[in-house]
């Protein structure tokens, strides 16, 4: 985030905005166990994925401006605070808790994989097209993320009205 930061001209200011993105993080953690316990796995996962390109949008529309480098680490904090309760309860929700370690092994492990590759190819993409482009291309890819979720969100919600919705077997034995 820092060097990001300090490429779009926000200097010592981005030292002080970076140090938004922790209390964030807690304060996204906290409102969801006050505010959110109504909320499903995964409508969290689209709220937290959301929050993402949205952040990365407006930082890439105010910079330099710190004001907008707060709130954009303030909305990327809230998202990444909510998603670390997802990366758990999401695939429970989804699978049940039968062979749940196993998946969650290798769900993090994928995880961690394009986690670690993720700002090697952030450099990559902001020494190429820009730091401004490369946050917009980040905030589109994210933008899939939103759109996965939502898509399993309709799978789910179609297989469940699936039965619901089916036409009765209607058999005369008369």
């Amino acid at each position: 985030m820092l060097p990001t930061l300090t490429m779009l001209g926000l200097g010592l200011a981005g030292v002080m905005v970076s140090t938004v993105f922790g209390p964030a993080q807690v304060a996204g953690r906290f409102t969801l166990m006050v505010l959110g316990r109504d909320l499903s796995p995964l409508t969290l996962a689209v709220i937290s994925a959301a929050l993402l390109p949205a952040s990365l949008v407006l930082l890439a529309a105010t910079a330099p401006s710190p004001v907008g480098a707060a709130v954009f680490a303030a909305l990327f904090g809230l998202g990444n605070g909510l998603y670390s309760i997802v990366g758990g309860t999401l695939p429970l929700a989804l699978f049940g808790p039968d062979g749940y370690g196993a998946l969650q092994g290798r769900v993090t492990s994928i995880r961690l994989i394009v986690g670690s590759a993720a700002p090697f190819a952030f450099a990559l993409a902001t020494d190429w097209m820009g730091v401004g482009a490369g946050l917009l291309v980040t905030a589109l890819l994210g933008c899939g993320a939103v759109v996965a979720f939502a898509a399993v969100g309709l799978l789910i919600k179609e297989e469940t009205c699936a039965p619901a919705n089916a036409p009765a077997d209607v058999s005369s034995d008369a």
